[in-house]
């Protein structure tokens, strides 16, 4: 039995990036590193293959940060671009694949199991439909699995609908801004620590971690920054899911999401989703789920890298 290549996965966000090896069906030497420490995506492959590598790699799969137009790719939100064709001509001899990274998070759907998942409100529906996957995080990444067919959205950049929950916060972002809001302005780390000055009047920078933020079960700002957010976020998943169909299920993942749904009130979320008087009986019957599996990029990576 001739045994398969390794292949060097990674999912590279905004901030963080994750890499691993695959080694058959699973992977290994997984590593979590911090974008700011390296000047390029080249030198933070030729860090992780010269320290972790123990044979020649010559096939790679990435997910990143970034709408997949051209040879060049750019990062949507931080200063990173690359070659696709000078980085498989460096570091990938034989193939590369690059993907928009929620695409690639996409592609693990097809072997989570339902003990991954959380729903929010037990609702049941056939799976065979239209789904989206919505991932908060540096940004806000959104991808529909249309059949076997994979399709990368930048809704995330949709603006902002005014709201009696959210007129003072637009208001604000649009004076300081100069720009209407979009979603991702408020779902996202950035958003949550927007929303948190806002409510606490604090100016400028704040050091403190969006999730420190969102788990500060004992502070009233926490609180309401919790509410606003997981209020914006309904409405949201809301517009989603008529505009895509998606009765097969809208699935949450990250660390952002995990901080938002801890002590989550299920029938509060599902009401305010619901929360449209002619469409009511379609909301009704669309599931969602919290995905509680981790390196949803790399399970993905790997799910491709197992495609003969």
């Amino acid at each position: 039995m001739v045994k398969r290549k390794q292949t060097l996965i990674a999912d590279i966000g905004a901030t963080n990036a994750r890499i691993a090896l695959t080694s058959g069906k699973s992977f290994k030497k997984a590593e979590y590193l911090s974008l700011d420490q390296f000047d390029s995506i080249e030198s933070l492959l030729k860090y992780y293959l010269d320290n972790f590598a123990n044979e020649e790699i010559t096939k790679g799969i990435l997910g990143v940060a970034a709408p997949m137009l051209k040879d060049r790719v750019e990062f949507v939100n931080t200063n990173i671009s690359f070659s696709k064709r000078a980085l498989q001509n460096t570091f990938f001899k034989d193939d590369l694949m690059v993907l928009n990274d929620l695409v690639l998070q996409a592609h693990a759907l097809q072997s989570i199991r339902k003990n991954d998942l959380l729903e929010i409100g037990n609702i049941k529906s056939p799976q065979k439909k239209i789904k989206i996957l919505v991932v908060p995080g540096t940004g806000l990444g959104v991808s529909g699995i249309v059949g076997d067919e994979i399709v990368p959205s930048e809704a995330g950049h949709l603006e902002i609908s005014y709201s009696n929950d959210t007129s003072f916060l637009l208001e604000k972002f649009a004076k300081e801004f100069n720009r209407p809001a979009t979603y991702e302005d408020f779902l996202s780390g950035k958003g949550v620590k927007l929303v948190y000055r806002t409510i606490a009047k604090k100016r400028g920078d704040i050091e403190i971690k969006s999730e420190d933020i969102l788990n500060e079960v004992r502070s009233p700002e926490s609180i309401r920054v919790k509410e606003i957010i997981n209020k914006i976020l309904a409405d949201y998943l809301r517009s989603l899911a008529l505009l895509w169909g998606s009765t097969g299920g809208i699935f949450l993942a990250g660390s952002l999401i995990e901080s938002l749904f801890t002590n989550l009130d299920h029938k509060l979320f599902r009401k305010n989703f619901e929360n449209n008087e002619k469409m009511i009986k379609l909301l009704s019957s669309v599931p969602i789920y919290q995905v509680k599996k981790k390196d949803l990029g790399l399970i993905g990576a790997l799910n491709l890298s197992l495609i003969d």
